[in-house]
């Protein structure tokens, strides 16, 4: 899918909007308590199990002519809590892949991106100094390609 009238702030900011309204509101997703999007917060102060998003940097790419390609990754962590650390690893990974199942499911997120690509699916770890705490994380990457 081609997006030529619209801005990239626009366009950036719907992708956005449809990854965060997507994970909110999913029939498969219920159990989520919290979504976080880039903004510092501490554990302590989530409904876990929580959901942090945050943007990573990319390069846009010529791909001739006056189109340019946005592959605008988002790194999507779940954070859980469980007493016992087997549970709570398997929790968490649990939830971050039915997310990432979500997501492909609908490779063009409704026509607000050209295609969805999974660029990383990271393993549970222990949040920080908390034995109670734990996370797994997946990188989506949003492809668009726009008319310059």
């Amino acid at each position: 899918m081609m997006k030529s009238s619209e801005g990239i702030a626009a366009i950036y900011q719907q992708a956005r909007e449809t990854l965060l309204d997507t994970i909110e509101n999913h029939e498969d997703l219920t159990e989520i308590q919290d979504v976080i999007f880039g903004q510092k917060m501490k554990i302590g102060n989530m409904q876990l199990p929580a959901v942090w998003v945050t943007p990573s940097p990319y390069t846009p790419k010529i791909i001739g002519g006056h189109r340019t390609q946005h592959d605008m990754p988002f790194d999507i962590v779940v954070l859980v809590k469980e007493f016992e650390p087997e549970k709570g690893l398997k929790k968490a990974q649990e939830i971050v892949l039915s997310i990432y199942d979500v997501l492909m499911k609908d490779r063009t997120q409704g026509g607000s991106v050209s295609d969805t690509l999974p660029t990383r699916v990271d393993p549970t770890y222990e949040a920080g100094n908390s034995t109670q705490v734990y996370w797994s994380s997946i990188q989506m990457t949003f492809r668009i390609q726009k008319k310059e």
